[in-house]
């Protein structure tokens, strides 16, 4: 049981999507140099903004304008000075590129968290989403997302454009740990028509990949494994 957020009900098999933290602990590595660190930076960002240009072409094709505007903050954020000024003194400091990245969003996200502001604390999951992606295309050296058509997505929070981009991917319901109905996320995920539930603690260790769920965005549950009785009512 959660929080209803998106009125509606879907059925499908479960898909993951920003469910685990991609912390330096895990990843991370001696830097090669500054330069060659500095590099791998370049060509993240690059990677990356290419996928964001598709991503935003897909979903102006399949939900709007208006929605599509929302991956210009990602956009932004690639070419902001102030952040770019920031991971490349942290890779002259002798952090490898991940590392770098990692802490230099994980600030920004930081003090944004700490404005008493629901309208800023917002962007935070956004923060996150650019994270995501960045490093995602450090470990992964992968320009295309895992396939979400038909799928229910799990997932930790769930930033405005990752709700956009799920929709044009065909994705047919969200689960998050984080937010609630009020979110941004959740507001897109109502005007777009996916059902969505929020609120639900530690949904990322109660399911498997594949397992089959039904999700009910007007009750605030969803049902794992669902016996064939289930599925019929």
């Amino acid at each position: 049981a959660g929080t209803p957020a998106s009125p509606g009900i879907a059925i499908g098999a479960v898909a993951f999507c920003g469910a685990y933290e991609l912390a330096p602990a895990l990843e991370d590595s001696p830097s090669q140099g500054a330069e060659i660190e500095w590099q791998r930076v370049e060509d993240s960002i690059q990677r990356t903004r290419q996928d964001v240009l598709r991503v935003r072409g897909i979903a102006e094709r399949e939900a709007g304008e208006e929605h599509a505007m929302i991956f210009s903050s990602h956009l932004m954020l690639l070419n902001d000075p102030v952040l770019l000024d920031r991971i490349r003194a942290r890779v002259d400091s002798g952090e490898d590129a991940y590392r770098a990245i990692y802490t230099a969003l994980e600030h920004f996200g930081m003090k944004l968290q700490n404005v008493p502001d629901p309208y800023i604390q917002d962007r935070v999951e956004d923060i996150r989403d650019l994270r995501r992606r960045l490093l995602g295309q450090l470990v992964c050296d992968a320009s295309q997302p895992a396939a979400m058509n038909d799928r229910i997505v799990v997932s930790r929070g769930i930033p405005p454009s990752l709700v956009v981009e799920l929709k044009a991917e065909g994705a047919r319901g969200i689960i998050t740990e984080r937010g609630g109905p009020t979110s941004h996320g959740m507001l897109i995920a109502r005007s777009l028509g996916i059902p969505a539930v929020a609120g639900i603690i530690d949904a990322v260790l109660l399911v498997r990949p594949n397992d089959t769920l039904i999700l009910d965005g007007e009750a605030g549950k969803v049902i794992v494994a669902p016996s064939a009785a289930s599925l019929a009512s």
